[in-house]
């Protein structure tokens, strides 16, 4: 079924094909937008790549096919909007598999600046959760997504309204409910080489730390501001809350807040020199206890992200992260880590509708289990299509 729907969405960009050539916004209709996005990376680190990787679409070989995401948002005229989009990538065993991401109805518009969506979303919390693949500054995600969300971040088939806050600025308030959904699990480094170590630890630990991820029901909370100090200074921030069954049958609450700050040199005129710093912090505590209901606990870890982006002209930024995640002494398998990267991109436009790039980046890694580490990657990415409805 999902292998189908990909191909009609596919099959709507080639529908609008003429539109693109006749340099016109491709649509079908003027109410239906398809769009495509690709992303492959080429390299290689110091140990097995899919034991550094953290999220499911960072590099885990030597050649990582991403993603290829096709999308299609709705437009259908002042009030009802929509999005839905399936990703097809490359998995361990450089099989070809596809999963859904996103399928939604959102009504915009409403009176008392209200909006409501209903259906599977990445949902709004921290700044990362809920952007696509083909957005990401960097060739992978950072360590908190990973980390405190899940290896695919929080998705969830959830109601969520958004009010639109009437202050001097812009902000939004959102709230959503609803249940996760589940993942097939991503393996790391060799199976066959660790298959008689992960026994004799599941003998040794009976607290995974993958077990502390929302599980079933999720409540998230998201406040996020923008402010046009003058058409050349930006600043944004937001407060992520969410709160949720765990995979213990007990309570995991994570907590969120990140700032950025945008200098312009043009400003809303665009091109030009641009500086971008952005950080965001997030705590989380994992109510556990031992499958015999005895020896419950509390698990507390903290995590920092910070990078800068610097747009040194129209087609070339470079990117500096760190990341740090504590790690937990009560669950296994969160080791802490530290992990700095450097990134240079060049961007390509080929035309009104479509663009791309190329990234070379490399990381540095002190990982408490794997010791220092370091990667080198090179990405290529392309676009086609319009902006989507989020």
């Amino acid at each position: 079924m999902t292998k189908t729907v990909l191909i009609l969405l596919a099959a709507g960009g080639v529908a609008s094909a003429q539109d693109f050539l006749e340099n016109e916004a491709p649509n079908l209709g003027g109410i239906l937008f398809p769009s495509l996005h690709a992303a492959a990376v080429y390299g290689d680190s110091s140990r097995d790549p899919a034991d550094l990787a953290a999220h499911g679409h960072d590099p885990n070989d030597q050649f990582t096919l991403q993603g290829i995401e096709a999308g299609l948002s709705l437009r259908a005229g002042e009030y009802l909007e929509g999005f839905a989009n399936g990703v097809l990538f490359m998995d361990l065993e450089d099989d070809f598999d596809t999963e859904w991401e996103e399928a939604f109805l959102k009504l915009a518009n409403l009176p008392g600046g209200f909006e409501v969506r209903g259906g599977r979303m990445l949902n709004r919390v921290g700044r990362q959760n809920a952007t696509h693949l083909h957005a990401w500054d960097f060739v992978d995600a950072n360590l908190l997504t990973s980390r405190f969300l899940g290896d695919e971040g929080l998705i969830t088939n959830s109601v969520e309204l958004t009010w639109l806050v009437p202050t001097p600025f812009e902000s939004a308030l959102s709230i959503a409910f609803g249940e996760t959904v589940p993942h097939e699990e991503h393996a790391h480094g060799d199976e066959e080489e660790h298959e008689g170590e992960e026994e004799e630890e599941e003998e040794e630990h009976e607290l995974e730390g993958e077990d502390g991820l929302f599980d079933t029901d999720v409540l998230t909370l998201r406040y996020e501001g923008i402010w046009h100090y003058n058409d050349f200074h930006r600043f944004r921030f937001g407060g992520s809350f969410l709160v949720g069954d765990n995979r213990f049958m007990r309570t995991t609450t994570a907590t969120g807040l990140d700032f950025e700050y945008g200098y312009y040199e043009n400003g809303l005129e665009g091109g030009g020199r641009s500086v971008r710093w952005r950080t965001e912090v997030m705590c989380r505590e994992v109510e556990y206890q031992h499958e015999d209901g005895d020896g419950r606990g509390t698990s507390d870890e903290l995590g920092l992200s910070t990078q800068v982006l610097m747009g040194l002209t129209e087609d070339w930024t470079a990117g500096l992260r760190y990341d740090w995640v504590e790690g937990s002494d009560d669950l296994h398998e969160l080791p802490e880590r530290h992990r700095l990267s450097a990134a240079v991109t060049r961007h390509l436009s080929f035309g009104d509708d479509a663009d791309g790039w190329v990234r070379l980046q490399v990381n540095h890694e002190d990982h408490e289990e794997y010791g220092d580490e370091c990667s080198v990657w090179v990405q290529f990415g392309l676009n086609w299509g319009g902006a989507e409805v989020r």
